[in-house]
């Protein structure tokens, strides 16, 4: 049909001014992680649209796929992976609150100057969610990747970030995020604020939460995939009835149910 001409001719078309830039590495990588998370996965939806109307096998799905993979070396194994224009610097292990912050901001006062502030544990559930939907959708793509030690290590130590689920890892604590009364997840990270954690974009931890499903699910590990599908779930059902407000909400005054949408949701304002 005429919709569905219309989505492949855009996604051959976007995937061929990619190529004809180079690498598209200029798509992938963009300093940050945030901005590269975002490039990661339009580039891995495009590899997903183009396989849908020209095959798995096709020339392009499978250039696509490349450009994917080469990008994600860029962030697991970047001593191999040659010209890395642009990837963002890295992250390290912090023993404190056990994690990777990003290097980016390290030691800068107040630390949200640099990646939304990445270094100081602000927004991991929303900036390492593209990553980890983008993994599984090369997975998905070239099943391959599912063998590969350091790829599939990088990405389920970016969940162990957000989302570790085990209280038998040492290294990362449970559900960093994640509140269990209030079923969703609180940004901020680590420093202090005076309107208490926030809650700013519900899409982008649904994106996390839906990745964690999609990467036990091509990975074919049923708890990591049920993990992520009940997460989804409850988080679902709380952005619905808290956050995006229909008419006759019994949450919130009916004057503020007017709105329909909260705004940043603090955890003492809203």
């Amino acid at each position: 049909n005429d919709r569905s001409a219309f989505l492949a001719s855009e996604a051959l078309q976007q995937f061929q001014a990619w190529e004809a830039s180079g690498d598209g590495s200029s798509e992938l990588l963009r300093g940050s992680y945030y901005w590269s998370g975002k490039g990661f996965q339009k580039v891995g939806t495009i590899c997903l649209l183009l396989e849908v109307f020209f095959g798995t096998h096709s020339t392009e799905t499978q250039a696509c796929v490349d450009m994917l993979a080469r990008g994600f070396q860029c962030m697991y194994d970047r001593g191999s992976a040659g010209a890395c224009v642009n990837a963002p610097v890295g992250s390290y292990f912090d023993q404190d609150w056990g994690g990777i912050p990003s290097k980016d901001g390290y030691g800068n006062d107040g630390c949200f100057g640099a990646d939304f502030g990445n270094a100081c544990y602000n927004d991991h559930h929303y900036h390492f969610g593209y990553f980890v939907v983008s993994a599984a959708i090369l997975v998905k793509l070239r099943p391959a990747f599912a063998l590969q030690t350091k790829f599939v290590s990088y990405i389920n130590t970016l969940i162990r970030d957000t989302t570790n689920p085990s209280s038998l890892d040492a290294f990362f604590p449970r559900f960093r995020s994640f509140d269990w009364f209030d079923l969703h997840s609180w940004s901020r990270g680590v420093p202090p604020s005076a309107d208490g954690k926030d809650v700013e974009s519900t899409s982008e931890e649904i994106n996390l939460l839906y990745g964690i499903h999609l990467w036990g699910k091509v990975l074919g590990d049923s708890s990591l995939q049920q993990l992520g599908a009940t997460m989804l779930s409850l988080c679902a059902t709380t952005i619905q009835e808290f956050l995006l407000m229909e008419e006759g909400n019994l949450h919130h005054p009916p004057d503020f149910v007017r709105n329909h949408v909260t705004g940043i949701f603090f955890q003492s304002k809203v």
